[in-house]
Formats: structure tokens, C-alpha cells, sequence
């Protein structure tokens, strides 16, 4: 009995130093910075500018316009591109600390070839700065360093096996989105389609408050004295809701070539607010393979792609399929 006794005292002592051991190395953990390696912003609706900035390359500022964002304040960020952006500062975790003996060889990459992120939320307020350097040997983690520490850290995406580096390098084209014509129905107040070989096929529509009137461009082209089917005129205006290109295409070594010749259409488009703007249609059959252009608008199933040269400057590789529905010709709203 003496014995049991002696052995339920030592037990209790021993649960004794074991909590107070146990207390102390949580005490210890709680009071370690983490500043240096809380690289993720949870709750991504708080981010509205994120500032990039690679050691040799131009700085790219994104903000938050209403439901996308803008590049530079110019121009519309594609979806995917952004996507990966605020994937990667919402969802980065720490995968690793690196090995003392290579801190030096990353601290020096990132000096050398390091992509700065800022990243602000609605009143300007920074929430994040940190630098990217190069992705690790194994292709599953990248390099991170926070602003103001010297400890770089190998993180990751969780769910996603792969480098973060690259989402973060693209070029202010690259991070484009293809969508070049995004107008809302009801923000249109005309537009018009020149067909300088088929005059008879051009045409002005006009949208008074959503009844729409069709009438020739060329003051020669005889009237169609039938009205107008508004349902084709309805479903034409709202084809310009979304028209994507297949390449923004501004540094083609041809373009000036190419402006220069008669195009194979026009289209023009006035907003509700006073903007216009305005694409010179031109047949690559033509300009690549030596063919004839399109004369008109039956004769343009046989194009594949198009050029067209944008009042806003771009230069842009459309892919027929995808926009033809918008070029219809005068006879098209009278069926």
C-alpha cells in the first residue's frame, strides 16, 4: 500500500513538470514574430490596388473598377490573368524555411532579378510588401522575402503544385484581357458599318431608347421601304455585350502596311455619352496569301481572320467566327 502510494505521488509529480514544461514552450511560441512570414491577405474583397514592380521590367499598378480590374487605369485586366494574381496573395503558405547556407544565393537572386508586390486596400492603406525571387530547384515553391527582414521563406499554393513567380512577370499586354468591345445595349446611340466595295450593304442603326431605325450610310443607297424587325435589330445591338480577339497584335511588323490600304469595313460606334469609337476591318487572306479581298459580306465566309486597326490604337488579330455577327449587312434587319 506504501509503495502504490509512493508511485501515485511520483506520477503526479511528473504531470506536474510535464504541464509546466509544456505551458512554457507554448508561452515561448506565442511570443515568436511571425511578421516576416504572414504573407497571405485572407480575405481577398479588402485588396483594390496591387502594385508590381520586377527588377527589369516596367511596374504594372491593378485596381479595382467596380467588377473588374484596370492595368495602369487604361486598360481591362483579363480575368484568368487576375485570377491567378489574387489566388496567389490570398492563398500563399509557407512550405518551407530554406537551409542557412543558401540565404545568401536567394537574397542575392531577388536583388538581382526580385518582383516587388504592394498590395493596398480600398482607402489606400498598405496591407502587404513583399519580393518574389526565383522559384525553387524542385519547381514546387517560390522564394519570398517581407519588406524590412532578412529571413526569406519557400512558399507555396495550397492546392497547387508549381511555382508563383511567373503569375507576377507578365508584361502589361500579357495581363490584357482579349475584349475589345464590352457595351452595354441601353449605353448605345448608334453605330454604323461601312462596306467601302458594297455600298448598298452599309448601314446606320440608330437605338431610340430601345426601338431601333436602320437606314443606308450612303445617301445614293436606295431605302428599304419595309420596317424594321426589331427583334434582329435587338439581338444585333446585343452581340456588342462581349467580342474578344484572338492576339492584340500592336507590334506586327506589317501594321503600317496594312493601314494603308482600302479596308474591307468599317465600324463605328457611338455611345449614349458622346464617346465614339471606330475599327478598320481589313481580310488577312489578303494581306498574308496575296488573295483578293472581301468585296462583301458573302464573300468574307472564305476569311478566316482579321485585322483590325482600333481608334483607341490597337492593332488586333479577330478570329471571323467571332465576330461576325457583327457585321451584317443593310438587307440583314428587314428579314
Amino acid at each position: 500500500m506504501k509503495k502504490l502510494g509512493i508511485l501515485l505521488l511520483l506520477l503526479i509529480a511528473l504531470s506536474l513538470v510535464a504541464y509546466f514544461l509544456i505551458s512554457k514552450d507554448q508561452q515561448r511560441k506565442s511570443s515568436v514574430d511571425t511578421k516576416d512570414r504572414d504573407f497571405a491577405v485572407e480575405n481577398i474583397d479588402d485588396v483594390y490596388k496591387i502594385f508590381i514592380a520586377p527588377r527589369n521590367a516596367d511596374p504594372l499598378t491593378l485596381t479595382r473598377s467596380e467588377d473588374h480590374w484596370l492595368i495602369n487605369g487604361k486598360h481591362r485586366a483579363g480575368k484568368s490573368q487576375m485570377s491567378n494574381i489574387l489566388g496567389a496573395i490570398s492563398k500563399v503558405s509557407i512550405d518551407y524555411i530554406p537551409h542557412k547556407n543558401a540565404v545568401p544565393t536567394i537574397i542575392r537572386d531577388i536583388g538581382l532579378v526580385g518582383v516587388k508586390v504592394e498590395v493596398y486596400d480600398k482607402n489606400d492603406n498598405n496591407l502587404k510588401t513583399y519580393y518574389i525571387g526565383n522559384d525553387a530547384p524542385s519547381m514546387r515553391a517560390t522564394n519570398y522575402l517581407m519588406e524590412g527582414h532578412s529571413q526569406p521563406y519557400c512558399v507555396r499554393l495550397k492546392g497547387f503544385e508549381g511555382g508563383l513567380r511567373g503569375r507576377f512577370t507578365n508584361t502589361a499586354r500579357e495581363m490584357r484581357s482579349k475584349i475589345f468591345i464590352s457595351e452595354k445595349p441601353s449605353d448605345i446611340a448608334k453605330i454604323s458599318l461601312e462596306i467601302p466595295r458594297k455600298q448598298s450593304q452599309s448601314f446606320v442603326l440608330t437605338n431610340n431608347d430601345g426601338t431601333y431605325d436602320v437606314d443606308p450610310f450612303h445617301p445614293l443607297t436606295k431605302k428599304i421601304n419595309k420596317p424594321v424587325n426589331q427583334s434582329i435589330a435587338n439581338a444585333y445591338i446585343y452581340g456588342f455585350e462581349k467580342v474578344a480577339c484572338e492576339f492584340i497584335d500592336n507590334d506586327n511588323v506589317g501594321r503600317d502596311t496594312i493601314v494603308q490600304k482600302t479596308p474591307f469595313a468599317v465600324l463605328s460606334i457611338e455611345r449614349t455619352d458622346g464617346q465614339e469609337k471606330s475599327m478598320k476591318i481589313y481580310s488577312v487572306n489578303e494581306l498574308v496569301n496575296g488573295e483578293g479581298n472581301a468585296k462583301d459580306l458573302e464573300s468574307l465566309n472564305l476569311v478566316g481572320r482579321l485585322f483590325a486597326e482600333c481608334s483607341w490604337g490597337d492593332f488586333l488579330l479577330i478570329q471571323l467566327p467571332l465576330f461576325k455577327k457583327l457585321l451584317r449587312p443593310y438587307d440583314h434587319f428587314f428579314e
